[in-house]
This record gives C-alpha cells, structure tokens and sequence, in this order.
C-alpha cells in the first residue's frame, strides 16, 4: 500500500487496503491482499497461487527456463493487488494499455509479476528493462515470450547482525548469486550459506592427491568393464600396475576397495563409479594440475575424459605430483563449494517439480562435482569420502 501511495501521490495513513484512483474518465480500484490479514485471506492467495502455477505448469514452450522462473516467481507471491477498471468506451485500447503500463512501471519495487486476463492478451508480464517499452510479455497461455531470460526480483538480505554467519559467508554468497545471476538461475535468497573459511577443515594437498589416484584407478577399471567389456580379471590386470605403482591399496575408500574385489559387479555400479572421473576432475583441479583453469567451468557437460586421464599419467607418484601441484587456496575451495551448493538446489528442485535442469546443466555432473567439493572444504564434520552428503 505504502508503494501504491506513493506512486499515485495518495495520504498513506489511513489502514485499509483499497484504493480509487480517476484519470479524467477512467476509475481504478485496487484491493490488497496480504498473508498477515489473516487465515482466511491466506487461504485464498495459496489457492490463487496453485492456480496460476497449475496452468502455467502446464503450458507447452520452448521457452522451459523462462517457464520455471516464471512458476518460482508466481510461488513467492505472499500478496495480491486486484486491479478493475471503467472508462467511458471511446479510445478503448490506448486506455487499457495507460493502465496497464502505469501499474508495470513499478513492479520491480514490489518485486512483482502482472497477470492480464484479456483476450489476446492473457498472459503474465513484468517491467521492460530495454527502455523501448514499459512491460514485456513473461509467458502466454499459449507458451509464447517476449523476453530471451527471465529471473524474478528478489532482495538479498542476508545480514551477519545475528551472529549466526559472519561476513565472508555473506560476501562468498554475493559472489555465488552474480554467477547464478547471470545464468539466470533462480536460487532462493534466503538459501542456507556454507561453512566459513575459520569453520572449514580442508583436505590437504597430499591427502587431494591420494584421493585422486583412488578415482582414477576406479574409474578406468569399470571403463574397461563397460565400454570395453573386459572381463573381471582382465580390467583388474589393466588396473594392477598403476595400484602397485602408487602403493594405492591404502587410498580407496571402504565401498571402492569392495567394489574392485567384487568379480560379478552390476552395469549400474560400474555406471555409478564410471562418473568418477568427475570427481577426478575436480581433484585435478584442487590441486592446480588443469591448465588455465583459475576457477572451474560450467557444469553443463562432462569432463574431457582422455584429458583427465592424461593429467595423472604424466606422475608416477605421490611425491612428483605434490612437487607439480599448486593447490587452490581454502576461499577458491569455499568458493566454488557455495557456488555448487547453489546449482545443487536448483538442479534438484526442477527435478522434483519434473522440469529440465535449468540454463543447460548437468545434473549428474553438479551432483558430483557437490560431492568432490563437499570432501575437499571438510564438509559433514570430516565425514571420509564414502559418507560425504550432497545434501540440498
């Protein structure tokens, strides 16, 4: 209402939560309703809110990303401002376009969307930032857009006030919420943050290069189970030699080591462990090892796997690859962990909702590229790379 007044230059003191407003023949009324008014009046916003989203839910588009936005800025909504109109009949059109286009001006300060329901018009809106016009069409009920990207409005304002974080927490999540910005990825702002740097127990560089070693021996052996259908013996023995050259025994964790002594393993598991080599991936880049790579790619593709492979086979120990290594520092590891942990969310949060991954991830690169991270900073209290969560 505050927003209302103000735009229309109107006494805001007053309590109720409607409004008339003349333009020479035209009269407005606006009605505002709110959660806080009561249970009656937030039962009826949830109900216009499943509403709208079950029949935008289920519009046909190309446009999936704009679509699943659109569904999280609809979801938000914790208030509604019904607009009705009358005019006398002439100039019909250019009157509807003024009221229209007077109430998109300001959608952005009330972090809002428009719905017009009128014929050929129906379809939800919000505020052009082109500066060539006023509003833009979101998404139609026949699936059509105006706009390339859509991300809803909405205010950061997480603060450290509480003691709860602190912030470097605050800042590393400003940093993650500009990438996901200008993916156009919508991550909630009240999303928990990660561990601070103070909090955090990293993987030293030896323990990283270790860890390395175990995926890529588990990894090429179940290569050589399914794409080159070797037998049990056969991609052991292919495997045999890098374990006895790095003394690797001692590295695999509990389910690797029963995997690799497991003669009748599944397609699924070999699958399963198959997509190691993401996390191997991730190893090489922890400790400095992936050429001109400051901070890792977009998750929307998996990993040059010969790449991969290549990297560790250019050592022939531990020792020479800590002596080549540069490793990432604590806030690089901090960073990318937050930013994953963010991409996590959204990436099973569409799948929940049975909608793509948004802005072309890969969600099964994201989820393990959540899990190497969450080893890397130390997540679940230390927890061994067996029981690492990628909890969202």
């Amino acid at each position: 209402m505050s927003v209302l007044c103000r735009q229309f230059n109107i006494d805001n003191s007053g309590e109720g939560n409607t409004l008339t407003i003349h333009n020479n023949d035209i009269e407005v009324s606006v009605q505002v309703l709110t959660e806080t008014m009561g249970e009656e009046q937030a039962k009826f916003i949830n109900g216009q809110i499943n509403a709208v989203c079950g029949h935008f839910y289920g519009v046909e588009t190309e446009n999936s990303d704009i679509k699943t936005n659109l569904l999280y800025a609809v979801c938000r909504t914790k208030a509604m401002i019904f607009i009705n109109y009358s005019f006398v009949y002439d100039g019909e059109f250019d009157k509807k376009v003024f009221i229209e286009e007077t109430f998109a001006s300001f959608l952005d300060e009330l972090q809002a969307v428009m719905l017009i329901m009128d014929e050929g018009k129906d379809g939800i809106y919000c505020k052009s930032q082109d500066g060539k016009s006023v509003m833009k069409l979101i998404l139609s009920d026949k699936g059509r857009s105006d706009l390339k990207h859509y991300l809803p409005e909405e205010a950061f304002i997480m603060t450290s006030e509480s003691g709860e974080i602190n912030d470097e927490q605050i800042e590393r999540r400003k940093r993650s919420r500009k990438f996901l910005k200008e993916k156009y990825i919508y991550v909630p702002a009240w999303y928990p943050v990660i561990e601070s740097e103070e909090e955090a127990n990293c993987r030293t560089a030896k323990e990283i290069a270790e860890r390395a070693v175990a995926l890529l021996i588990v990894s090429l052996y179940s290569e050589c189970r399914l794409s080159e259908k070797m037998g049990y013996e056969e991609a052991y023995n292919f495997v045999k030699d890098i374990i006895e050259q790095y003394d690797a025994d001692k590295m695999f964790s509990p389910k690797e080591k029963e995997y690799l002594n497991n003669p009748d393993s599944t397609e699924q598991e070999q699958i399963q462990f198959c997509w190691q080599y993401e996390n191997l991936f991730v190893m090489e880049w922890a400790l400095g090892l992936v050429t001109n790579m400051d901070k890792l790619d977009y998750p929307d593709h998996i990993c040059n796997v010969p790449y991969t492979v290549e990297i560790l086979n250019l050592y022939h120990s531990i020792d020479e690859i800590l002596e080549q290594a540069q490793p990432k520092s604590n806030e690089q590891l901090l960073d990318e962990c937050d930013f994953i942990f963010c991409l996590d969310w959204a990436c099973v949060d569409t799948r929940v909702h049975k909608l793509p991954a948004p802005a072309g991830l890969d969600s099964g690169v994201v989820v393990e590229r959540h899990k190497a991270l969450n080893w890397l900073v130390g997540a679940d209290e230390n927890a061994d790379w067996d029981d690492v969560g990628t909890d969202t």
